[in-house]
């Protein structure tokens, strides 16, 4: 293949930028490091262009690959760690900033939050555990 380890450098990229991300809003709740705080915009667009390094590095990995999804069309497996990947990221950004946003507003938009957070992150163990079977232990077509 022309692009055989890019789905493991994309998903690298996408989770150490996704956390760094993560990491700026909690730091901006809890004040955890005094460097974050202060150089928050640089950490801020770090996260975000490591971010989009990563979706670009998968995007490329799915254009280099697109043949042998043709040729092994009738073998092929529906992945399965993508959409929970994606799904997870969405939720736990969502809640995170309505945890800081709106953490004084109401107790029950408290706890809807911290129970989206939870969801999001059983969906990012879910995509990772998906991503480790299918990209990793069983090699399937599309991935390899």
């Amino acid at each position: 293949m022309q692009a055989d380890n890019l789905p493991y450098k994309s998903i690298f990229f996408l989770f150490s930028g996704f956390l760094m991300f993560v990491a700026m809003i909690l730091n901006k709740v809890y004040m955890f490091s005094a460097t974050l705080h202060d150089y928050f915009v640089l950490f801020l667009f770090l996260g975000i262009i490591i971010c989009i390094i990563g979706l670009y590095m998968s995007f490329r990995w799915q254009l280099k690959n697109r043949k042998p999804f043709y040729i092994h069309k009738k073998q092929k497996k529906t992945t399965h760690f993508m959409p929970y990947l994606a799904f997870g990221i969405i939720l736990v950004l969502s809640s995170f900033t309505a945890l800081h946003y709106y953490h004084g507003f109401n107790k029950t938009v408290y706890i809807m939050s911290q129970s989206i957070s939870i969801t999001g992150i059983l969906l990012l163990i879910n995509g990772m555990r998906y991503f480790i079977k299918e990209a990793i232990i069983e090699k399937t077509p599309g991935h390899s």
